[in-house]
């Protein structure tokens, strides 16, 4: 793997964005019916953050490497993925003890970097890793300490045009978006979804969105002829489509890797999967025992509005320990519903029990942005955009044989 120049200058606190994107071919029936391809095998990785220069010294950095190289490949670390060296790393060696590379973006034939600062640095490619030790290609150069900074690199490239925001003579600051430049020699991170639950053979998205920053969108297109008389409408669509839009606040690194697996796991648009609306669309108002299918619920006119439609076929019931239990509406009357089978847990406070609808759907994007404070890495601010189906689920083992 070749790079040309390094870009060493530490992002600013809250700048930091990590994105992914794919690019998917959606070809969409009359009747709202969709073929999905997916057009790439990995997704190509972007790093989107704010520099500032507070020194002379870092300001001359900046702009010479940047005369310098612009138009070259470039080496960004991932500063969100920092580890650190738990025992020292010696000159003619090739072992990196660290304290983690789990959930980071370290890859078999990628490049790392041992650093100190924009002067005193080191870069390695990746033989092999484990949980707590990277294997180099090729023996370092230097003798490193215990405590030194270890980052996975980006291979990239930047815009062909960049701007100096210059405070004074001394000091300015940059923003900067390093686009991969994809390389087929790595060996990519397989997404797992295994943390995620079950349902008829397709996994549940079970983060929740701020419910103050939930949207739920309802699109049904149709026609509306009228020319100097009577009017003609028509639809192709057999029901209401409902997009949702949420902010998801995901804490932890393995929270936040969970959720970029899942979103790789089904290459952006392509993949299909359950999400529940998040809202209490049925509100059951009787306490039940462990064996009910029947459920007395609140009237909201389901055998008129509901019934019959793919929205509203499946519900999820969530409990507050987060138990999620899904089930297909099969009968409903004015005030109950009817469940399949039964749910195997009574309940005497149904009201702390949400039941949502749980819809067939998918992401409705193909690029992902996590934004962090990267010295602040347990938490991510991510913004989602999904879209309901109109079919029947089919697991993707089914429909890539």
């Amino acid at each position: 793997m070749t790079v040309d120049e390094y870009f060493l200058l530490e992002p600013t606190k809250n700048s930091f964005q990590f994105k992914k994107r794919w690019w998917t071919s959606i070809q969409t029936g009359l009747d709202g019916t969709e073929q999905r391809s997916s057009l790439i095998t990995w997704p190509r990785r972007s790093i989107t953050a704010k520099y500032f220069a507070k020194t002379y010294d870092e300001l001359n950095y900046l702009k010479r490497i940047l005369f310098k190289s612009l138009h070259l490949t470039w080496g960004i670390p991932f500063w969100q993925d920092k580890t650190t060296l738990i025992s020292q790393a010696s000159s003619g060696l090739k072992i990196l003890n660290v304290g983690s590379t789990l959930y980071r973006n370290f890859e078999v034939g990628s490049l790392c970097i041992l650093f100190q600062s924009i002067t005193s640095f080191e870069v390695g490619e990746i033989d092999s890793f484990t949980e707590t030790q990277i294997t180099l290609v090729t023996n370092l150069s230097s003798t490193w300490p215990v405590g030194t900074k270890v980052y996975p690199l980006l291979k990239s490239r930047i815009e062909p045009q960049q701007e100096i925001d210059l405070l004074d003579p001394a000091r300015g600051g940059i923003a900067i978006t390093s686009y991969e430049e994809f390389d087929e020699d790595i060996e990519r991170h397989v997404p797992n979804i295994d943390d995620f639950d079950v349902y008829l053979g397709l996994p549940i998205f079970h983060f929740k969105p701020r419910h103050n920053q939930l949207k739920q969108i309802l699109y049904h297109p149709y026609s509306h002829l009228s020319f100097l008389g009577k009017s003609y409408k028509f639809t192709h669509y057999d029901e209401t489509i409902l997009p949702l839009e949420g902010e998801y606040v995901i804490i932890g690194r393995e929270m936040v890797n969970q959720c970029l697996d899942f979103f790789d796991y089904h290459k952006g648009r392509w993949g299909e999967f359950w999400l529940p609306t998040h809202q209490r669309d049925i509100v059951i108002s009787e306490p039940f025992d462990s064996d009910d299918v029947t459920f007395t619920v609140e009237p909201i006119e389901y055998p008129t509005y509901w019934s019959g439609k793919k929205a509203s076929h499946y519900v999820v019931f969530q409990w507050p320990d987060d138990t999620l239990i899904c089930r297909e509406i099969v009968g409903a009357s004015g005030n109950t519903i009817t469940i399949d089978s039964a749910l195997g847990i009574a309940s005497n406070s149904p009201n702390k029990i949400i039941v949502s609808f749980l819809l067939l759907g998918r992401f409705d994007m193909d690029e992902i942005e996590m934004k962090m404070n990267y010295s602040l890495i347990e938490m991510g601010f991510t913004t989602l955009r999904f879209l309901s189906l109109l079919q029947e689920p089919m697991p993707i083992e089914e429909e890539s044989t």
